[in-house]
């Protein structure tokens, strides 16, 4: 599956379910998010990307610890996204 618009769709759609199931903060939420952020980025939406993976490092860290290798990876790729949307955009306002 090629297109990019029709995965983030469904991520988007599994997002939903999963946060009205379990919850906003539940480790499948951030797993969710984290795969829904790599879409994006794919996509170039980067600030989308960032939202999604920073949402999804916080839930991570806040279950697992930050020793964990999903909280370090989603905090990586939340960092990647960042550094793009700066380097394509003048948004020096994210935190």
């Amino acid at each position: 599956m090629k297109n990019y618009e029709e995965k983030k769709d469904l991520f988007a759609q599994a997002l939903l379910i999963i946060e009205q199931e379990y919850g906003s903060r539940h480790p499948l939420t951030g797993a969710i998010l984290a795969n829904l952020s790599n879409v994006c980025l794919k996509m170039k939406a980067y600030e989308d990307s960032f939202h999604h993976q920073r949402r999804a490092y916080e839930i991570f860290r806040e279950h697992f610890g930050e020793a964990h290798k999903f909280y370090k990876y989603s905090r990586q790729q939340s960092f990647k996204c960042k550094n793009s949307l700066r380097s394509r955009t003048n948004f020096n306002s994210i935190s």
